[in-house]
């Protein structure tokens, strides 16, 4: 091959590489397109938050047990109201163990009152005898009369306002934190609307009435139905569920129930009663 043939290959592979980069139109480290990532969101998207019903009250459930029961408190305070409750105990082949009964009249701002209690049974043994405990008052004092068959005995004693504060904040706040709660639908009661809440798992067992027991373990087929209104007043409750009671190192299987409702708000009166004077009298001789 001469100098001439060897300048020809030479001229042809100049041009065959300059057609390569003719033909992509780019150079390769100058044009070569940069990917950029896109963003990846570091947040969840917030959620939309549930309206509220009542205080403390959606459709979820309770939300906030210390605003309903503060709610439910205080429209009670400021409003005379009845209540009608009912406590039992029954053994697990259906026997009596002990229940009562009360009704209570509650005049605006808490005063006066007046509760009558039916009791059957002592609570550990089966029914065996029945009292009835009516008691009264517009003030620090507290009046009661105690009926047994054909007697009735007579008592004045200061008025211990825990006990009888049927509207106690704290109870619920209790009663609530024992449950799993949601509402499951909404009705109308003379011209109230209410929702119903309904619950039937227990998330603080430590937390529910224990009725007359004096120890209980491991609650069971627990059931709880209630009506709020749009105030936050538990207008009334059911709670039902077996426990065991240890007595004398035997378990004995109780069904525990409990119910309240209240009635007549804004319109219940309060009278004394018919037996005021002779439980003053007794007190007035006992001085």
């Amino acid at each position: 091959m001469n100098r001439s043939q060897v300048f020809a290959i030479a001229v042809a592979v100049v041009v065959v590489l300059s057609g390569c980069n003719a033909l992509t139109g780019s150079d390769t480290e100058t044009d070569t397109p940069t990917v950029t990532p896109a963003a990846v969101p570091t947040d969840e998207p917030t959620p939309t938050p549930m309206p509220m019903l009542a205080p403390g009250l959606t459709q979820a459930g309770v939300v906030s047990v210390s605003e309903l029961a503060g709610a439910h408190e205080a429209a009670l305070a400021n409003n005379s109201h009845t209540v009608v409750s009912n406590n039992t105990v029954r053994y697990e082949n259906d026997t009596l163990r002990h229940q009562m009964n009360r009704t209570m009249r509650v005049a605006e701002g808490s005063e006066p009152f007046y509760a009558i209690s039916r009791y059957d049974g002592s609570g550990r043994q089966p029914v065996v005898s029945s009292q009835r405990i009516e008691r009264w008052s517009e003030g620090e004092q507290l009046y009661s009369a105690v009926v047994r068959k054909n007697d009735t005995r007579y008592s004045v004693s200061a008025l211990n306002r825990v006990f009888f504060s049927v509207q106690n904040r704290e109870q619920f706040i209790k009663l609530f934190n024992a449950l799993e709660t949601r509402v499951v639908g909404q009705e109308t009661r003379n011209g109230t609307e209410l929702y119903r809440v309904r619950a039937t798992n227990v998330s603080n067992p430590e937390y529910l009435p224990r009725s007359v027991l004096n120890a209980s373990k491991n609650p069971q087929n627990v059931s709880f139905r209630a009506l709020v209104d749009s105030q936050g007043i538990v207008r009334s409750y059911y709670l039902g569920y077996t426990a065991t009671d240890i007595r004398r190192r035997v378990n004995t299987t109780n069904r525990v129930t409990q119910s309240l409702r209240y009635t007549d708000i804004g319109s219940t009166t309060v009278e004394r009663p018919d037996w005021y004077e002779a439980a003053n009298r007794t007190t007035t001789v006992a001085e």
